[in-house]
């Protein structure tokens, strides 16, 4: 059925690390199917797993933004033997404080309330849009590393952990998962539960973070012999949908549910930026400028997801096939524009699939679009790298799908792929026309989080000079968009010898 497509996804991990696309839509799914007492819930369920899914790409497009993903208990010593009222707890820690620091238990309880109030008014289409929401934040629930300031990693060599972790060896725990098999138990404190939850889950912070986990070695610092860690996770994605599914039925059962209109379908896609066009601090209406189609694009739907996305890399439709390795013709527009306006021309510019995270419909883009595509608003960055380490960045991103989020997204050079053993590697790259050598030093231009080694990427923190530029990827996309219609072809940049098989 659906559910096993949905674990053909390969969509991972996000920058500021949560579970990926695949986890949460599973879990959220798996929750409200077994409600089958609440119709609603059961004839929205793959609905709802979407907007779970979706949350950290949209996070920053909404005023609810990153700290209601996590919490850095160690920081919030008030709390150390309960969760302490709301009212309470915004006058003893102020914004500035909660911004760096998280208050996840906090979003999950003020997500209830909302719920609760949409529910009794019979807003459907806003309750469940929560309940997506809602439901994210307790999948974050249940990753150790975002209930803890040492969420990556307790030194330096561990940097990178975090995604690895949640992104790819999580994952691999999916043969194992097993869809939710306790019957819901309807929580009666819920700010006890969230408590009593936070606590038991803390437990597996020291086997995530052992001293002896690092990234300078194969695998990520997770071998075959983490067979206790790999029993965890899985307890810990049973544990989510479990909590997940008690979170819905305690609501339904507190407003009445039972009884609400079965025949209600979510449409995600339009109820989403119905959402977002109230809780913009930008006008998400403003025309920026129309973009012809070619723009080969679809629209994002569950059906789109399940039916499509098999291996593919983290990121929506803006790529034109099903393969990790293939080139985005949004991605390519980005990159060169990057070219031009930054580096003038001259140099090289790298950028992350996941760097770009939504797609664009042909037609006018607007100002909430391109939120979309940049929900980040990371700040460009200018390096000079040596040959040897760009080489080095693009091996890495094909054959660590499940941290890059597929080959690297480039401008600038020819590239042909080829693969050794089980491994694929750059048989051949040209600058300019010329051969890309090892020892040369050459101007690049990305992002700030790759820049600064993001997601395991420590070429880039072999740079001999950076520059950290005011203006971030955001601002530059609206000033391309703005410069008037564009077309996009792929222009097939990085080719693959006949031994690379990518898959269908």
């Amino acid at each position: 059925m659906k559910k096993i497509l949905c674990l053909m996804l390969l969509i991972c991990a996000l920058h500021l690390h949560a579970y990926g696309f695949k986890i949460h839509y599973l879990i959220t799914a798996d929750a409200l199917r077994q409600l089958e007492q609440y119709p609603l819930l059961t004839a929205n369920a793959e609905q709802v797993a979407f907007v779970a899914a979706m949350t950290d790409d949209f996070r920053l497009v909404r005023r609810v933004e990153n700290f209601r993903h996590f919490i850095d208990w160690e920081n919030y010593p008030a709390l150390k033997s309960g969760l302490i009222p709301e009212k309470e707890f915004r006058e003893k820690y102020d914004s500035d404080f909660v911004g760096l620091n998280g208050d996840l238990p906090y979003a999950i309880m003020n997500e209830f309330d909302l719920m609760t109030g949409f529910l009794a008014q019979g807003d459907y289409e806003m309750f469940l849009l929560h309940l997506g929401l809602a439901a994210h934040y307790c999948g974050d629930l249940f990753q150790p590393l975002h209930l803890t300031k040492y969420y990556d990693g307790y030194k330096e060599e561990q940097r990178g952990i975090h995604s690895r972790f949640e992104g790819s060896f999580a994952e691999q725990q999916l043969p194992f998962y097993r869809a939710v098999d306790e019957k819901p138990e309807l929580i009666d404190d819920l700010k006890d539960s969230l408590y009593r939850t936070i606590m038991d889950n803390r437990l597996a912070i020291p086997a995530v973070l052992s001293d002896g986990r690092s990234l300078r070695r194969p695998g990520g610092g997770y071998g075959a012999k983490d067979q206790e860690l790999a029993a965890t996770t899985v307890g810990l994605l049973n544990g989510a949908a479990h909590f997940i599914a008690s979170f819905a039925a305690t609501v339904m059962e507190r407003t009445g549910g039972r009884h609400a209109q079965a025949g209600y379908r979510l449409d995600p896609n339009h109820s989403m930026k119905h959402l977002y066009d109230h809780e913009m601090c930008d006008p998400l209406t403003e025309v920026i400028t129309p973009l012809c189609n070619g723009l080969t694009v679809k629209p994002v739907t569950p059906d789109y997801i399940s039916r499509q996305f098999r291996g593919f890399p983290r990121s929506i439709s803006f790529f034109p096939g099903s393969d990790c390795m293939l080139e985005s013709n949004l991605a390519e527009m980005f990159c060169d524009g990057v070219r031009r306006h930054i580096l003038k021309g001259d140099g090289i510019v790298i950028w992350n699939g996941r760097g770009l995270r939504h797609h664009l419909d042909p037609g006018p883009v607007l100002i909430g679009d391109a939120r979309l595509v940049f929900a980040f608003s990371n700040k460009l960055a200018v390096l000079e790298m040596r040959g040897s380490d760009i080489i080095a960045v693009f091996e890495k991103s094909a054959n660590d799908t499940a941290v890059s989020g597929g080959l690297f997204q480039q401008s600038g050079l020819r590239i042909v792929l080829d693969r050794i053993a089980d491994r694929i590697v750059v048989k051949s790259a040209h600058y300019r026309g010329q051969p890309l050598e090892p020892e040369s030093w050459y101007t690049v231009a990305t992002n700030e989080f790759l820049a600064n080694g993001g997601d395991g990427y420590s070429m880039f923190r072999q740079s001999r000079k950076t520059t950290v530029l005011e203006q971030s990827d955001y601002d530059l996309f609206i000033e391309l968009l703005r410069s008037g219609p564009v077309s996009v072809e792929i222009d097939r940049r990085n080719r693959f010898s006949a031994s690379v098989r990518l898959s269908e």
